[in-house]
């Protein structure tokens, strides 16, 4: 195989994980525990902003340690993202649960200053809500069932 097929495989391969962070995470996951990848490489492959969230995602994934998901988020998601609410830690659920009542609309100003900005960005890179730019606001809406 050539190097330009190699590149376009590549591509194909980023657009599936892409479209999939459900495989992206469970092919992360594998290969962070089979030495194929760092943890830092893991963690970015599969969506995590740092490498904690990726290993609190994975030991949840490994123990089926699993957070309790309420009846109207489980009723609205895909297979796919049931799995991902599945390895998600409870704050995190809890996070879905509120803005599944109301969208939380976050002051671009304090954007790094929040701890909620790196579980947000999580969700967000999972496909589990959605971030809209609302002038010096960033608007987060649930994005399950899509």
């Amino acid at each position: 195989m050539g190097e330009h097929e190699e590149a376009e495989t590549g591509l194909k391969n980023t657009r599936l994980l892409l479209a999939n962070p459900a495989l992206a995470f469970q092919k992360a996951w594998t290969k962070y525990k089979n030495n194929e990848l760092t943890l830092g490489e893991a963690a970015r492959a599969a969506g995590c902003r740092t490498d904690s969230q990726f290993l609190e995602l994975g030991t949840r994934y490994e123990s089926n340690s699993k957070a309790a998901v309420p009846e109207h988020l489980w009723q609205r998601s895909t297979p796919e993202q049931q799995f991902l609410l599945l390895c998600l830690p409870p704050d995190l659920v809890e996070i879905l649960v509120q803005i599944s009542r109301k969208d939380l609309l976050l002051p671009k100003k304090q954007k790094y200053l929040e701890h909620l900005w790196n579980d947000l960005c999580l969700l967000r890179d999972l496909q589990l809500i959605t971030q809209k730019d609302r002038g010096e606001l960033y608007q987060f809406t649930l994005n399950l069932g899509h």
